[in-house]
């Protein structure tokens, strides 16, 4: 991450359960970036950075495993799986998009289940393709 000058903020397990919980550290930071990092993220800034993700990218990745049944992937390989989740979160996106704008409330929700019921069908047609391919 440093070498493409991304600014990261991601604790290793130890840290995550400083963070979320308190406590103390049971493991001391042995490499330089390691180091770095957990100073940034106990700087009170970097902490505020890192608690925002609570907010913004946890509660979509809870959504989509426990309401909508995204636990695993359904074929394999990152081109299957980029397919799978792009129309996932699109349908995501949308239903909150109808949960922000009143005006156009039940067009939002309509265009959210389309999308959600052509992923659908699109995944069982995928996988009746993969049925048939192996069994030739």
């Amino acid at each position: 991450m440093e070498e493409r000058n991304i600014d990261g903020y991601i604790p290793d397990s130890n840290l995550a359960r400083y963070l979320n919980r308190g406590g103390v550290l049971r493991t001391r930071a042995s490499a330089a970036a390691h180091r770095r990092m957990r100073r940034k993220l106990r700087d009170p800034a970097g902490r505020a950075t890192y608690t925002r993700r609570k907010a913004i990218i946890e509660p979509m990745y809870g959504v989509l495993k426990e309401q909508r049944g995204m636990r695993r992937f359904r074929r394999r390989g990152l081109a299957n799986e980029a397919a799978e989740w792009a129309p996932a979160t699109t349908a995501y996106n949308l239903t909150r998009l109808w949960r922000t704008s009143e005006p156009l409330g039940a067009q939002s929700l309509a265009v959210a289940f389309c999308v959600q019921r052509c992923m659908q069908r699109l995944m069982r047609q995928l996988e009746m393709q993969n049925q048939r391919a192996t069994e030739s």
